[in-house]
């Protein structure tokens, strides 16, 4: 019997080693596949509703006055 884990090492998701004669037959593992179709469920459903944190304001342009945006009013100006 086939099992999944999230590493492809280590523990798998029904909990049972995996072994390498088991691999042959193609079976499988009805509890691994219970897990994970249980975490895309949490994924696309319960996660989607969670409150989102609200959005920091973009800072605001400086505003430039219509006068000041030629540079001979700017040197006009500065004299």
């Amino acid at each position: 019997m086939i099992h999944f884990s999230y590493t492809g090492q280590g523990e798998t998701l029904c909990g049972e080693p995996q072994l390498e004669a088991d691999l042959e037959d193609g079976k499988l593992c009805e509890d691994c596949i219970k897990v994970m179709w249980k975490e895309q469920y949490r994924r696309n459903h319960l996660v989607k509703h969670k409150p989102e944190a609200p959005k920091a304001e973009a800072p605001k342009e400086p505003n430039f006055e219509p006068s000041w945006l030629y540079l001979s009013h700017y040197l006009e100006a500065s004299e």
